[in-house]
């Protein structure tokens, strides 16, 4: 089956007085996908966002959106909230919604309060969004970003400052709308913890350049307890932990084999080695908590 690419940028650039807020950024967003977008404050995430969205033109490179270089058409198939956008505060959730409507040129009253049910806003009544907490607020804006039926969601720090019920409310919205509504989301924040709850790849931005993209999976295995062996033949000890040792492992690039599982039996697993004519210059335990792994990561590229 044919994947389908959401966005796609090509050497993407965005130059502030002389200083590459984006520089020559390549990334690759999946239909389906919940993209969390890691990176310090300043690393050029809500810059990146901005000129996905429209709100800032590009310096160089290109963007395409649903596979398409047509902008103005496919952006309209996007939803968004960066930066907070406004809430008349002497209002009530469906009135911004609807003054929100109307300003879009959505047609159908029904659709306002179908969005509040399904945020979880369907029974604040005639409270004013003044007296909303911070987590209502965030749901309210997600609400206003889903009314022209988007098919792409770009959400810029969405829990940041939320409480842990607000956090949790966030995350179980943004679940049910990609399980539900079969939405893309790019998702950016510094929770690094909750966006692993959700998030099914990541891309992760430093200085303006994008260092890493990978999948969940490719990141469990990164970060998972495990054993570094390094061997004077690698293709006979590959060979040895099948078919002896019955493990699960990985051979790097440099060919430096990580082991996940049997992390007990160290001494057992070099004994079998040596004992089959290897010599065995590495083996030492590895793997590191989520926040330590980015911050490794990010570190390595200062």
């Amino acid at each position: 089956m044919k994947m389908e690419f959401v966005v796609q940028t090509k050497d993407l650039c965005k130059t502030f007085a002389g200083k590459k807020a984006v520089n020559r950024v390549n990334i690759n967003i999946r239909r389906g996908d919940i993209y969390g977008f890691i990176g310090e404050n300043g690393a050029g995430k809500t810059t990146f966002m901005r000129m996905v969205c429209g709100l800032a033109s590009p310096t160089s490179g290109m963007i395409r959106l649903f596979e398409s270089a047509d902008l103005e058409k496919q952006r309209k198939r996007t939803g968004a909230v960066i930066e907070n956008p406004a809430l008349y505060p002497s209002m009530t959730a469906a009135q911004n919604l609807e003054a929100y409507r109307l300003l879009m040129g959505i047609p159908g009253q029904n659709i306002v309060s179908e969005l509040l049910d399904f945020v979880g806003l369907g029974n604040v009544g005639k409270k004013k969004t003044k007296d909303f907490s911070l987590g209502m607020k965030q749901r309210l804006m997600i609400a206003i970003a889903l009314i022209g039926n988007p098919e792409f969601l770009i959400l810029d720090e969405p829990m940041n400052g939320l409480d842990p019920m607000g956090i949790k409310e966030t995350r179980d919205l943004l679940l049910k709308l990609n399980k539900e509504k079969k939405l893309t989301i790019v998702v950016s924040s510094h929770i690094l913890d909750e966006l692993s709850r959700m998030a099914t790849c990541y891309g992760v931005i430093h200085n303006g350049n994008l260092i890493a993209e990978f999948s969940t999976r490719e990141l469990e295995n990164r970060c998972r307890r495990n054993i570094k062996i390094v061997v004077d033949n690698p293709d006979k000890a590959e060979h040895i932990l099948k078919t002896t040792v019955c493990a699960n492992f990985d051979v790097m690039a440099d060919g430096a084999i990580v082991l996940y599982d049997h992390l007990d039996e160290a001494a057992g697993i070099n004994q079998t080695l040596v004992s089959n004519g290897l010599t065995v210059s590495v083996l030492a335990p590895g793997g590191q908590d989520l926040e330590g792994y980015f911050m490794d990561l990010m570190g390595r590229k200062n």
